[in-house]
């Protein structure tokens, strides 16, 4: 949203509010549900005196506070002990991996509280609450559970009548709290969810357990394999598979199903080899070696991988990862099919995964949409027809603006490796791939541009089944968008254009960067950082080559429409056909099919 300027001169005062949603139990105490008896708790786990009843399924208690203000909003138990907050955002890595995890930082002042809001049996209590101790301490004594837990951070003006849905709110989870007891009062750091995809958090597929119950030689055939384990359903099919395979040692073995024995986990529909085109040598195994189970992602398109790797692996809720639907609409809109194939046979950070993924796929980029509450997905792509993009002028919005040129971004030659032989061989190995596609933009490496290679290695394991002319088309649009030198510039605006977020486009017209004749221009920009939490609002973002090189092709309805009599907005959105020299009628150079 975008804050009413008008409310605003009319003297409306800014206030933060931020929300702790804690567990609560459902049961009222001493009723037939909680069975409890003697001094009542306060609905915490941690205070429960009969632990065998309580349920907090879908119950919280909201703890409410705010920056102090002169006239408080009334209805919403908000307690006036906010300090301060600072604000460090996450950011988008364009192609090159997930970006930054956001985080913000609250600390408030500790205050004596009457606990009205807090304990629902605070009337029942013989001693005032005032007189026993101060807020915080006694909210972490009652939820020592916090960590996890969710944070909402609003931000907004004071005005009648007041509403929460008229602020902007952004949310996160409870990592840590400090200073309890101390002057300065306590501080809260909370982190986006973007944190459950930690190198340390998040593995997938998981370590199994099994050992193999049986041994095997070099030559034995097998219809099945019993393993023993005390987890037997490790080895059940992931929803996304109907084939799936173990690794033990440097063999993979391929299998259908699963059988519950005593024990253990019989393997069935046993095949002695890697499924699709991979190839693993048969080895000898005795009891007791390890039996670790494979994820096998066949011919899959890179939105359902990289959600099916978030839910699964960083067990995400489902709710924040659209990968079905938003995800999977943009990705077909704007790349085709261009599906995926690989067999992960070994424990590996989802991280690192979707980071792969989303280099080897022209994705733009992953990362935690803090307003909307999901996890934001975006593919290199021009603006679309008709998509709203804001001027970003001198004039009118800008407070500052540094420009940076962005030369460790450049890649004017792309050495893509793909169709792996053996997964269970280190990625970087450039031996064990059938074969390398070398996409170079001879203009960039030219003398009269950068004069040398700026050289990207990209080792395909996502692209076990790929074509030689998707691998192509891949890195011919990545060397295209980015064999250039393209700048970065860091805003601030006002408060008033706060509605831009992260992967937004807006059109920069500065004199910090202008034309060759020195007049103002405007250029396509794409925001890869977003800072709302200062007087000011702070923007990043990277120059967007994707616009001036690439085009749709125009429909119909565009027939006999030229270079010469099209609008800005088409030329910005459509291939037209360009002179022999590569140019367009007026100089501009000509764009590619996207």
């Amino acid at each position: 949203m975008s804050y009413d300027s008008d409310k605003v001169k009319a003297g409306a005062q800014r206030i933060d509010i931020v929300q702790i949603d804690l567990g609560a139990c459902l049961w009222t105490f001493g009723d037939s549900n909680c069975g409890a008896t003697g001094e009542p708790c306060v609905n915490s786990w941690q205070s429960c005196k009969a632990p065998q009843n309580y349920d907090e399924t879908g119950n919280v208690l909201t703890v409410s506070i705010c920056t102090p203000v002169s006239k408080l909003p009334a209805g919403f138990g908000l307690i006036p002990c906010l300090d301060s907050i600072s604000f460090d955002p996450g950011d988008v890595t364009p192609d090159d991996g997930i970006g930054k995890v956001g985080s913000v930082t609250i600390k408030a002042s500790d205050l004596p509280h009457d606990d009205v809001g807090i304990d629902p049996y605070v009337s029942q209590r013989a001693v005032s609450a005032l007189k026993r101790g101060t807020f915080w301490p006694r909210l972490r004594a009652r939820w020592p559970y916090y960590q996890g837990r969710a944070l909402r951070w609003y931000t907004g003006y004071v005005y009648h009548p007041f509403d929460l849905a008229n602020l902007k709110c952004r949310h996160y989870v409870i990592e840590n709290m400090s200073g309890f007891g101390g002057k300065a009062g306590v501080s809260i750091k909370a982190k986006d969810p973007l944190i459950l995809v930690d190198e340390k958090r998040a593995i997938f597929p998981r370590k199994s357990t099994g050992k193999l119950a049986t041994s095997m030689t070099d030559v034995s055939v097998h219809t099945t394999l019993d393993v023993t384990t005390s987890e037997p359903t490790e080895y059940d099919l992931y929803p996304f598979e109907t084939v799936s395979a173990v690794r033990m040692k440097g063999e993979v073995v391929q299998y259908t199903g699963t059988t519950i024995i005593t024990g253990g986990i019989r393997l069935t529909g046993i095949t002695r080899a890697a499924p699709g085109a991979y190839v693993t040598e048969k080895e000898a195994h005795d009891i007791g070696d390890d039996v670790q189970k494979c994820a096998w992602f066949d011919d899959m398109s890179p939105p359902e991988i990289m959600g099916r790797l978030l839910i699964l692996g960083a067990e995400a809720d489902a709710a924040w990862v659209p990968y079905a639907t938003t995800w999977q609409t943009l990705y077909s809109f704007w790349l085709g099919s261009q599906n995926l194939t690989r067999l992960v046979c070994d424990p590996e950070p989802v991280r690192q995964q979707i980071s792969d993924i989303l280099l080897q796929s022209n994705c733009w980029g992953l990362w935690w949409d803090d307003v909307a509450q999901v996890f934001g997905f975006e593919v290199f792509r021009p603006a679309a027809l008709g998509e709203s993009v804001p001027v970003i002028d001198d004039g009118k919005n800008i407070v500052n603006v540094i420009i940076n040129d962005d030369t460790n971004n450049v890649i004017n030659d792309c050495v893509f490796w793909y169709s792996q032989i053996d997964p269970t061989k280190a990625k970087d190995d450039t031996t064990n791939y059938r074969d390398g596609e070398n996409t170079v933009d001879p203009q960039s490496i030219s003398p009269v541009e950068l004069g040398s290679t700026r050289t990207k290695n990209i080792f395909g394991v996502w692209h076990a089944a790929t074509p030689a002319a998707t691998v192509q088309r891949i890195s011919e649009r990545l060397v295209t968008a980015r064999g250039s030198v393209p700048f970065v510039v860091e805003l601030e605006l006002h408060r008033k254009d706060d509605a831009i977020e992260t992967a937004g486009f807006i059109d920069l017209q500065t004199s910090a960067a202008p034309s060759i004749d020195g007049t103002t221009q405007i250029i396509r920009m794409r925001v890869v950082k977003a800072d709302h939490g200062g007087r000011l609002v702070k923007y990043t973002a990277r120059q967007d080559c994707m616009s001036d090189r690439f085009g749709l092709i125009a429909p119909d309805s565009m027939r006999g429409t030229t270079w010469a009599t099209a609008t800005d907005e088409q030329r910005k959105t459509y291939v037209f056909i360009a002179d022999n020299n590569g140019f367009y009628s007026d100089g501009t150079p000509g764009k590619r099919i996207f």
